[in-house]
């Protein structure tokens, strides 16, 4: 709790009264303590409590953690991430009431929906700045996002779906655990009331990674689309090798990168499939309806690609990350080729593969001026 205000007391006694009540229903279960923490919510303010109950872990005095949500349990992502993964060596389960997890449950689809309520709660907590930003940025007269493009949010990793003449273009498909719910959003895009069912024309990966192919082989089969990538990502999805043509340790690893590898591990279920189309740099997408042409960016791996538009927009996978503690670069003199390569682009805004789409003004300010 962030703060000791009247209202918010009165709503952590509603909290522990329904999570005391919520043990008591549970006949295996033995209520231990409470941990409360009343203090500010920024990063290296005390935490007396939770340091507390992370003691007790380590003592075996507890088994289970019930938490009323992800946003109450950490900080920010490293936070709740060093814990959770602490916690899975000690062989401590945490149940986090509102979302409906449990870290005992160790599959792809809680490594996502742990992920995905994360951001969630990040999001939410940046919003009024995130409001303040975009009055100022237009303001001070930056582009603002194109039309023709639908930001889908797919397991916490970002697919664009774009206008293409009497069609869409795909760029990145997601994981395969949130394989229904990006069928669910193509079928009303394409199948709109009144008006003429559209086509998806192609699916555009920037990379071979699981959580941007995952969807691939589905797609291809059941909307008869081609998919294209570049050709030294290729094998990755066609042996389901995820660090086929990358280095055994890449060049630069966040800490909340390593973290999650740690707690949920590298393995993801994947359908393997072979690429339709082999894009190269410069490749017009006049054909397919799309005003635009391919960027080859390397540097997150071999065959990472982007998409600039000719208006300006730039759909850069995982090249750039604008997600909180997260950069995974394998070949750091690549990437930064890739960064000074984009300096010398007609580029208004960028979309990464995982995060908020960002100005140009941004990407200078916190990118080019580090090289």
């Amino acid at each position: 709790m962030s703060t000791n205000s009247a209202d918010q007391l009165k709503s952590l006694t509603a909290q522990i009264s329904a999570l005391t009540r919520l043990t008591s229903a549970n006949p295996s279960w033995l209520l231990v303590d409470i941990y409360i923490d009343i203090a500010s919510s920024k990063p290296g303010s005390s935490r007396k409590e939770f340091t507390r109950m992370l003691k007790d872990c380590q003592s075996r005095d507890l088994q289970i953690i019930l938490i009323k949500s992800i946003s109450r349990f950490g900080r920010d992502m490293v936070e709740i991430l060093d814990a959770l993964n602490q916690l899975k060596v000690l062989g401590v389960s945490v149940i986090f009431e509102q979302e409906v997890l449990d870290t005992a449950d160790t599959d792809n689809d809680l490594m996502i929906s742990i992920i995905e309520a994360i951001a969630q709660a990040e999001n939410e907590s940046r919003s009024d700045n995130i409001k303040w930003g975009i009055k100022q940025r237009a303001a001070q007269g930056e582009k603002a996002m194109s039309k023709g493009i639908e930001i889908i949010d797919v397991g916490g990793v970002n697919c664009y779906l774009l206008e293409a003449d009497d069609g869409f273009v795909l760029i990145d498909t997601g994981f395969s655990a949130k394989r229904m719910f990006l069928d669910e959003v193509l079928k009303k895009a394409l199948n709109k009331p009144v008006e003429v069912p559209k086509k998806l024309k192609l699916v555009i990966l920037t990379h071979g990674d699981s959580d941007h192919a995952g969807n691939c082989k589905f797609l291809s089969e059941n909307y008869d689309v081609k998919i294209a990538m570049h050709f030294e990502d290729s094998k990755m999805v066609e042996n389901g090798d995820m660090s086929w043509n990358r280095k055994l340790k890449p060049d630069k690893i966040s800490f909340t990168f390593r973290l999650v590898t740690l707690a949920f591990g590298k393995n993801s279920i994947f359908d393997t499939f072979k690429p339709d189309i082999y894009l190269q740099d410069g490749q017009n997408l006049a054909e397919f309806g799309l005003s635009a042409k391919v960027i080859h960016l390397p540097g997150h791996s071999k065959g990472s690609i982007g998409v600039l538009t000719s208006e300006g927009d730039l759909f850069c996978g995982d090249l750039i990350y604008n997600f909180a503690g997260f950069s995974y670069i394998d070949n750091l003199e690549d990437f930064n080729e890739s960064i000074n390569k984009l300096k010398k682009l007609d580029i208004n805004i960028l979309y990464p593969g995982h995060g908020k789409p960002f100005s140009i003004n941004y990407f200078n300010k916190k990118f080019v001026q580090k090289i």
